[in-house]
């Protein structure tokens, strides 16, 4: 199995949110959790399936996302078949892609997570969509994906999840049926949470997800599709995936969390919040903005926009893209637990972390006296 360990934003200042664990401890806890158990759970491959497929499905030769295209990938039983098209009448995903494995990839200390994070996601979203590597197969024919292999190697084809795909998983793994998945995932398409969650994985992929690290890209630059923020010029302007890209300069090295917030907001197709020197609100400001509601953590969804609040200064306070449900746990008369994951400007880039508050009952502070705040944009632009 790899070592998929979870990366932290280095401003997230949480410590010791219980007396007899580190805030590491509890992340390294849940990271075991969420490797063999999830992976070995037939209701997880169901919802990766993307067609409601059952154990048994499963184990005639069809796994993973890549069984949503039947046909292409491996004979599939009739009824699969049957399910697969009845999926396909409710609900239209964007296909991932596929990527072949580079000698950088492998010199990296850990390849999958490297991989994962130039792709906008953790290696947890990852790793279950490519069976066929066999270092990572958990009993999964690997015929019924593409050629097998026993390890990552230079030239080895894997296949990166589309944003749709893993949103649609996760409302399986939410809901009592497939059908309920289905619907779940037309509301959140409806509302803006589909198309932040998509931008939030693009913007953090490659070159353009680098440049919200702190130390940005090109002597400290990041890059923006917005033409009306502070610094955008087409004279320092790049084409990456058929969109211009602004390189902006503010200040050489800052920390990044509200510009990819907001960015993603504005690439969107969202107002962000800008203010009159044309640029964004501080991560520590999102509650006093007009072009946000907040929402409630029980209504709180994937594509939906995050704030740890600390104070109103640029460095106590952190603003992120929710890219889960938030899965609320009772711990005792005067605290639960709320788990989730979020993508964000961090040291080295945007990438998607896993993140575990010990919250005070009934409000939305922890117990490190920071606030927890879900926001999701109101105006299109």
């Amino acid at each position: 199995m790899p070592n998929r360990t979870r990366p932290s934003a280095e401003n997230d200042t949480t410590t010791n949110e219980t007396t007899t664990t580190t805030v590491q401890d509890e992340e390294r806890d849940a990271q075991d959790l969420l490797g063999n158990d999830v992976l070995q759970d037939p209701n997880y491959w169901e919802f990766l399936n993307g067609s409601g497929f059952d154990q048994e499905a499963t184990t005639e030769g069809l796994s993973g996302v890549l069984g949503m295209a039947a046909e292409q990938q491996a004979p599939a039983p009739e009824r699969v078949r049957d399910r697969a098209e009845d999926v396909a009448d409710k609900v239209t995903l964007p296909a991932g892609t596929e990527y072949k494995v580079t000698a950088e990839d492998l010199n990296a200390y850990d390849a999958w997570k490297k991989i994962a994070r130039d792709h906008g996601m953790h290696p947890d979203h990852l790793v279950p969509f490519n069976q066929h590597i066999e270092t990572v197969n958990f009993g999964t024919p690997s015929e019924a994906q593409m050629t097998s292999t026993t390890e990552l190697a230079e030239g080895v084809t894997i296949y990166i999840p589309s944003a749709a795909e893993i949103l649609l998983g996760q409302c399986r793994q939410k809901s009592a049926s497939y059908d309920e998945a289905v619907a779940m995932y037309g509301e959140l398409n409806e509302g803006p949470n589909v198309k932040l969650l998509t931008t939030a994985r693009d913007r953090a992929s490659g070159k353009v997800g680098e440049g919200y690290g702190t130390q940005g890209v090109e002597g400290g630059r990041f890059l923006t599709q917005n033409p009306t923020i502070a610094g955008a010029s087409k004279r320092r302007s790049e084409e990456i995936n058929g969109k211009t890209e602004y390189k902006v300069m503010w200040i050489p090295r800052f920390w990044k969390c509200s510009v990819y917030m907001h960015d993603v907001v504005w690439s969107s197709g969202y107002k962000p919040h800008q203010t009159g020197n044309d640029h964004y609100l501080l991560a520590g400001r999102l509650q006093e903005s007009r072009e946000f509601d907040e929402i409630s953590v029980k209504d709180a969804r994937p594509g939906d926009c995050w704030q740890r609040f600390g104070g109103t200064k640029s460095d106590q306070s952190h603003n992120a893209i929710l890219t889960s449900f938030v899965e609320v746990e009772d711990v005792d008369e005067d605290h639960e637990r709320w788990k989730f994951d979020i993508i964000g400007a961090e040291n080295d880039r945007a990438g998607e972390s896993h993140r575990d508050h010990l919250m005070k009952k009934g409000t939305s502070e922890n117990t490190s006296g920071k606030l927890i705040r879900f926001f999701r944009p109101k105006n299109t632009r």
